[in-house]
């Protein structure tokens, strides 16, 4: 087997790391997502103190953009494995029998006390307006109505709970690897 040499010009090799540095950071996991999160935040404490950055050629500013940035990337493929439809039983405001089948869509948000999923929800046949709660400290899933009450308390279905214990797993994880 021959070895083939390339040559490239340093644009050229900056390029070619840029483009794999992208299809990384598309494939990353709860740690790295929780790492983008770390240092954006000690980038504004820094901005805040005035502190200037430690690497020379990017300004805290420049390490919160790119946090922004970066960040819808970073918490899609966070919940990207677990894209999928979710069915959850709960019981509507008569006190009967419902159920809400939720497609994930969208990490909205993620704090250590809760995480909120957006995407499309049908309850009992209709669908609504809203997103997916989950209280993080004890685990239960609410659905929220246009934020406001009532809120349905929802329990998964047997068929998706591993799953569903993946995603909260993978939530939980990247939120233990932040410095807040």
């Amino acid at each position: 087997m021959q070895k083939k040499i390339i040559r490239l010009t340093e644009d050229e090799l900056r390029q070619l790391i840029k483009e794999a540095t992208v299809n990384t950071l598309k494939e990353i996991d709860g740690k790295t997502y929780a790492r983008i999160h770390n240092s954006t935040m000690q980038a504004q404490k820094n901005q805040l103190a005035g502190i200037p950055n430690i690497n020379q050629r990017k300004s805290n500013t420049d390490v919160i953009m790119q946090g922004i940035r970066i960040d819808p990337e970073a918490a899609d493929s966070l919940i990207k494995p677990y894209k999928t439809s979710y069915l959850f039983h709960c019981q509507n405001l008569r006190g009967t029998a419902a159920l809400t089948v939720f497609k994930l869509e969208q990490l909205y948000e993620l704090t250590p006390q809760k995480a909120i999923l957006k995407g499309e929800i049908t309850f009992n046949n209709e669908r609504l307006y809203g997103s997916i709660i989950i209280n993080l400290s004890d685990m239960t899933v609410y659905y929220n109505y246009k934020g406001k009450s009532p809120k349905y308390r929802l329990l998964i279905d047997p068929s998706k709970k591993q799953l569903w214990d993946g995603l909260t797993n993978e939530l939980i994880r990247s939120i233990s690897a932040r410095k807040i």
